[in-house]
């Protein structure tokens, strides 16, 4: 019959255009007109030109800890539509000639002093935390120089891991979770951040990212050698489809109701599913529009930017809320972190 409500049982999120994302959704039931609820950032991000007939309930509200969720009416498929994010290898605006030798100074000396050697820690944090990004600064300076020494440095650093020549540690394949852990981390849930119950996923593989991704740049043969070991690494947080590869969830830390990352795995946390590190996760994504580039693959390239964008604007609009905005109570307001 006309004007009956049908439910909502399913859905689908396609990231079939730049900084879009567009929701199938399913539904059960006789009626013509589908009922969801909405948070302020999907209001902002709908875009009524490409939704049929779309009505915001404004009377129709629900209170949560997202702020007030409002009814909507019609809106099938979604499309939400963010601002472009510009993921490049190089600054948009280029670097002041004068400020080159400035720039230049600092990585020099920190190239003299790269010693794979020196490094102790077997941590796959703090391990990925010293792969260093000097070999972008030198480019984007013309100082090319330094970029054979960055160059050997990576492949020490990165290359036994990747071969699984760390006796210390190690990255593993969980079959049951479907989830790259650390060999310490299996030994002692405490160690890699909590790795063994899949605990801040992003943060760890994102610097093994960076440093994989600039040696693919400035060594294509590498980059072909270790692809499937890189797109491993990458799949692992943002592995686009499960039919064609499932051996990872389908973007495993990233909420597309929310637009968040969560760093939670399957430990319990007191405040909910261990919201942090927003920042780094953006870097994620980044490094792996990088990767994209690098390997001519058109999918990630578009989302790796699509979810930067939607990381972003939810920062900006549930982190950095202002005094004006009135989305919390009064004594939530104050003591945002991010």
């Amino acid at each position: 019959m006309p004007g009956l409500f049908v439910a909502l049982s399913g859905g689908e999120t396609v990231f079939g255009r730049p900084f879009c994302a567009e929701y199938t959704l399913e539904k059960e039931g006789f009626g013509d007109l589908l009922l969801t609820v909405v948070h302020p950032l999907h209001l902002q991000l709908l875009s009524e030109n490409d939704c049929n007939n779309v009505t915001v309930l404004n009377d129709f509200k629900y209170k949560s800890i997202d702020s007030e969720l409002v009814g909507v009416v019609g809106c099938d498929p979604w499309l939400l539509k963010t601002n472009s994010v510009f993921v490049t290898w190089h600054f948009i605006n280029g670097v002041k000639e004068e400020l080159h030798y400035e720039i230049v100074s600092v990585p020099l000396n920190d190239v003299e002093g790269l010693n794979s050697s020196a490094i102790t820690r077997t941590s796959s944090y703090f391990y990925g935390k010293l792969i260093a990004r000097l070999a972008l600064i030198a480019e984007e300076v013309c100082f090319l120089d330094v970029i054979p020494k960055v160059k050997k440095y990576l492949k020490e650093i990165i290359e036994p891991w990747l071969d699984g020549a760390i006796k210390e540690n190690g990255f593993l394949y969980d079959q049951e979770w479907r989830v790259v852990v650390t060999k310490q981390g299996c030994s002692d849930s405490s160690y890699d951040f909590g790795s063994e119950f899949y605990t801040s996923r992003l943060y760890h593989l994102r610097y093994f990212l960076d440093g994989i991704v600039i040696l693919v740049n400035i060594d294509p043969c590498w980059g072909k050698k270790y692809k499937c070991r890189a797109y491993s690494l990458m799949q692992e947080f943002m592995n686009l489809s499960t039919c064609s590869n499932p051996n990872y969830t389908h973007l495993r830390c990233f909420d597309l109701y929310k637009f968040h990352s969560w760093a939670g795995g399957l430990k319990e946390f007191e405040k909910g599913r261990y919201q942090k590190g927003t920042s780094e996760a953006v870097i994620a994504y980044y490094s792996a529009r990088l990767i994209g580039l690098e390997y001519g693959d058109a999918n990630v390239v578009t989302t790796g930017p699509t979810l930067t964008a939607l990381l972003s604007i939810r920062a900006q609009m549930w982190w950095h809320v202002r005094e004006a905005m009135n989305m919390r109570e009064e004594n939530f307001r104050p003591g945002f972190w991010c």
